[in-house]
């Protein structure tokens, strides 16, 4: 790899996968192979409000940032612009709030490249959009190429692991459930 996508030695990391509770279970090897690669890093997740439980109890993770994307469309059908605009600010602060050296949107959609760029973190590293979120990208990283294997779905995890230079030696799907 002829360019470091990553800074030297991130301290704060938030990875974005909000939502298709599949892609989260595929995308879940991330948090291990950055734990791995930066043990004292404070590893994030942001997922949607119905996704949350498959990460949540993830023993790599420091803490799930849960975006309540469905109340939101719900102000917006409801037409209450004002509580939108509030929640939707207070949110971006409690995002911001955490100082994010990276960003990592796993999804490849306009709303989660949104939400890296909202985070206020210096670097943004995405998959290659589907949607043009590559507007909110500082980095991104093309889809299944030579070290990804189209035949598998959690390939391109492992690709985009791989171009960040991250510790794959263990890369594997967990759903950890909570004691209860």
């Amino acid at each position: 790899m002829s360019r470091r996508l990553l800074p030297a030695s991130p301290k704060n990391v938030l990875l974005i996968r909000l939502s298709a509770r599949g892609d989260i279970v595929f995308s879940s090897p991330m948090v291990r192979a950055f734990r791995r690669s930066y043990p004292e890093a404070r590893i994030s997740w942001l997922a949607e409000s119905h996704t949350k439980n498959l990460i949540e109890h993830h023993p790599e993770l420091d803490e799930v940032l849960v975006w309540d994307r469905g109340a939101w469309k719900k102000l917006l059908k409801q037409r209450k612009y004002l509580t939108l605009f509030r929640e939707a600010r207070a949110f971006v602060a409690e995002l911001r709030s955490r100082k994010f050296d990276v960003a990592v949107d796993m999804q490849g959609l306009l709303r989660s490249g949104l939400m890296a760029f909202l985070s206020g973190a210096p670097t943004r590293i995405g998959l290659r959009p589907k949607e043009g979120s590559q507007l909110f990208m500082t980095q991104v990283v093309d889809r299944h190429r030579k070290k990804g294997n189209r035949a598998k779905v959690s390939s391109e995890y492992l690709y985009l692991a791989q171009e960040l230079e991250l510790d794959t030696s263990e890369f594997r799907m967990e759903v950890p459930l909570s004691p209860k």
